[in-house]
């Protein structure tokens, strides 16, 4: 079984892992994608490939061909952001035999929203971290400190403490 790898950039664990478990299952090649010539993953797959950058029309045709020529098997995407696209594009790899590791759009939908997945975890009955309506934050019926992080984004980026209502403010 052939795997791909996309957006391959720094995840060269990620790549040999995969060898890794292709070894011990029989054989198989890790291909590895990238937009960028130096991303250093792209060195460590079998086989490697530049490509358009997923917002780009041509991304999923391409990765298509790709797929067909490399006898490709599974995908592998290996960034947020392209999460919903191949979450809408994984029943057109699925026509020619490949599978999409990515769950409905739905489920990428309400995972990538902080909120919508605290709501869904709330809904499940799942502990969750007390939240602040837009409403008790303007009523200012919160209780300090608080940490604030927008409903999308990764990281650490656009997250605040917050220590008082004159920091909220």
């Amino acid at each position: 079984m052939n795997i791909l790898i996309t957006s391959a950039s720094r995840k060269v664990s990620l790549v040999k892992a995969f060898q890794q478990a292709l070894a011990q299952e029989g054989g198989g090649k890790v291909i590895t994608i990238d937009i960028n010539p130096r991303s250093a993953a792209l060195y460590h797959g079998d086989s490697a490939y530049l490509v358009p950058e997923s917002s780009d029309e041509a991304f999923i045709p391409t990765l298509q061909q790709l797929c067909q020529r490399e006898e490709i098997k599974l995908i592998v995407p290996s960034r947020d952001e392209e999460l919903p696209l191949f979450a809408r594009s994984r029943s057109l790899f699925k026509k020619t035999g490949v599978e999409v590791m990515v769950p409905d759009l739905e489920v990428v939908e309400t995972c990538q929203n902080k909120k919508g997945f605290i709501d869904f975890c709330w809904q499940q009955g799942f502990s969750v971290p007390k939240t602040y309506s837009e409403e008790e934050l303007e009523k200012r019926q919160v209780h300090f400190p608080l940490f604030i992080k927008g409903c999308f984004g990764k990281s650490a980026k656009d997250t605040l403490k917050v220590e008082n209502q004159a920091e909220l403010d």
